[in-house]
């Protein structure tokens, strides 16, 4: 190794993925190591991984980490952006609150940051502190759960969204939440609610408008978050986007259009939520919460239908009728909500649909009538429904004989 330069040393520096091995061990070996592990370079496959839990004790416990999917397979072999996301979520080696802060306030680079604690045992001011006084740039994939941000301070989350802007020229992929403070923690002040800014007052949506390498993004979103169009034209690298897969429900109509439409190029995977197209609960009802069935507008549909290089689609049935127009698509998960007595002929309009799309290999349709409570007071009405599937399950039968090749799986709830 003495007589190999620099440089070749750094790059195989850069092979390492373990953090705590270029914190702790290669500055030991010799001086020269010692400053060489401090180039950017050098930590340039490291991750960083945390579930707020200690690894001694899970480990001790026998317990094991479940990694959190941002998305489905799309059956896309050439997709090596999220086959290398889902990839470095589920190998990723997690470590301590201590060896986390310890992480972010030496590493000068970071190929990957994976915050995934659904209930954080203890030591997130420790994290806090150190996320603020970090210079950490993010050289590939920034993943924080919904619920780490909700465990964190105002200051927490700010520093998040530095780290994310101090990143933005580098990142691949990236989950990002819209909400307001004030829906997120009690704590924050009258002066500092409205959506999260940054230590320099920009907003979640000025950052990710400046991200012009992002391919993939999981976007949490409340209906009501304000939007006045900051992601118009932008992001037009997007290959794949992932709404609300998190928290559930809709996204504002013109956020979520702008988005697909700035990447309608190049999106190849689409997931809209399972709650577009849902009858609005009547418990639910009030003047302040959309009518989930009017959130399929025609500027949504329009929006889908532009995209031609789609290969996976999840969204409501109501987009079957521009299935055909997508010539690429090869995957596909619909949910469906029919009005009462009108099941089958849904049913019917989807799988005609579907036999046009001419490179579809699998299907997956969800047909809810769960909003239909008198099935569970009245035995002649749960009857009805069951008679309701056997004749949708012959619809299944006759579209399996027409596409035998495509993988279906029929859902009747």
């Amino acid at each position: 190794m003495d007589t190999l330069p620099p440089e070749l040393v750094v790059c195989i520096f850069g092979k390492l993925r373990c953090p705590l091995t270029l914190l702790d061990v290669v500055p030991l070996v010799c001086k020269q190591w010692r400053n060489l592990s401090k180039d950017p370079l050098a930590w340039a496959s490291a991750e960083l991984a945390w579930d707020g839990t200690d690894p001694k004790a899970r480990k001790a416990s026998g317990l094991r980490f479940g990694s959190m999917r941002l998305a489905d397979s799309s059956g896309d072999e050439d997709d090596d952006v999220s086959a290398a996301w889902e990839k470095l979520k589920e190998d990723s080696l997690r470590v301590s609150t201590a060896d986390a802060a310890r992480i972010l306030l030496h590493a000068p680079a970071l190929n990957c940051i994976n915050f995934c604690a659904d209930m954080p045992e203890k030591g997130m001011k420790r994290l806090v502190n150190a996320l603020r006084r970090s210079r950490t740039v993010v050289t590939q994939y920034f993943t924080v759960h919904e619920m780490t941000s909700w465990h964190m301070t105002l200051r927490g989350r700010s520093a998040l969204l530095d780290m994310m802007w101090r990143s933005r020229n580098h990142l691949v992929g990236a989950t990002v939440q819209l909400s307001r403070q004030e829906d997120i923690s009690d704590d924050v002040p009258a002066s500092k609610r409205g959506p999260l800014r940054d230590s320099q007052g920009r907003t979640v949506l000025d950052v990710l408008a400046q991200m012009p390498t992002l391919e993939c993004l999981s976007l949490d979103a409340s209906w009501d978050y304000p939007y006045a169009g900051e992601l118009r034209g932008k992001l037009p690298r997007l290959r794949k986007l992932f709404m609300n897969r998190g928290d559930g429900g809709i996204c504002g109509e013109r956020l979520v259009c702008d988005l697909i439409d700035g990447a309608a190029a190049t999106l190849a995977g689409l997931d809209l939520n399972r709650d577009y197209g849902r009858p609005q609960d009547s418990i639910l009802r009030h003047p302040r919460i959309p009518d989930y069935r009017a959130a399929v507008t025609p500027a949504l549909m329009a929006s889908v239908a532009g995209c031609k290089r789609l290969s996976f689609l999840e969204g409501p049935a109501a987009l079957a009728p521009h299935l055909p127009s997508m010539p690429a698509l090869a995957e596909l998960v619909l949910h469906l909500y029919p009005e009462r007595q009108r099941a089958e002929e849904a049913i019917k309009r989807v799988f005609d649909a579907c036999e046009r799309v001419a490179k579809l290999t699998f299907l997956e349709l969800w047909v809810n009538r769960d909003n239909d409570e008198e099935c569970f007071l009245v035995e002649a009405r749960w009857h009805e429904l069951k008679n309701e599937e056997l004749r949708c399950k012959k619809l299944v039968k006759d579209f399996k004989t027409k596409r035998p090749t495509v993988e279906l799986n029929f859902n009747f709830h």
